[in-house]
């Protein structure tokens, strides 16, 4: 991945000219001027979005999830955090700066609250959730394999069986569905 250009978020999305070639774009967002359409946008366009904010909130979080971001930083972080997180980001993977980990709240669905009765985690095998208690904690896939003295692709299949009975979007999702408990 390499880096093409900066473009202000002003100028309509269509008119980017480094767009054509680009995997992820990292945007910042400022308060008084919503990022979302342009993150629809770009998430329309088949491109991973890595949002920068100062300042972050349940609402401003939910928001960018629902509009597709798949990353979400604190302003301050240092150069060599963004440039892993679009690396990240480009790889597939949500990424969530460990300072926010508290503020966003997945949605649940009406018809799956109502039709269940349980918590959408308890159906979850003890492993499933001993793997997503890690990655909650901020620990890596590798890290998470080491401590659970597994393959990386062990963990990354324990997370996939998690991701489709809990019914997430992504690890983000699941991690916090299961941080909850």
């Amino acid at each position: 991945m390499q880096l093409i250009e900066s473009v202000d978020s002003s100028i309509p999305v269509r008119e980017w000219r480094s767009l054509r070639n680009a995997q992820v774009v990292v945007l910042s967002a400022v308060p008084w001027e919503s990022s979302i359409p342009v993150v629809r946008e770009l998430v329309s366009r088949g491109i991973f979005v890595l949002l920068l904010a100062a300042r972050w909130n349940r609402i401003s979080l939910g928001e960018g999830v629902a509009a597709g971001a798949s990353g979400f930083l604190v302003k301050e972080a240092e150069m060599g955090r963004i440039a892993a997180a679009a690396y990240a980001v480009a790889s597939g993977y949500t990424v969530f700066s460990k300072e926010l980990s508290d503020e966003y709240v997945p949605p649940l669905e009406p018809d799956v609250v109502a039709a269940s009765t349980e918590l959408p985690h308890a159906v979850l095998t003890g492993r499933e959730r001993e793997v997503l208690g890690l990655l909650a904690k901020g620990l890596s896939t590798a890290e998470a394999a080491g401590v659970l003295q597994v393959s990386p692709a062990t963990v990354k299949s324990h997370v996939s069986h998690a991701l489709s009975k809990l019914g997430a979007r992504n690890r983000l999702e699941a991690v916090l569905m299961v941080k909850g408990d």
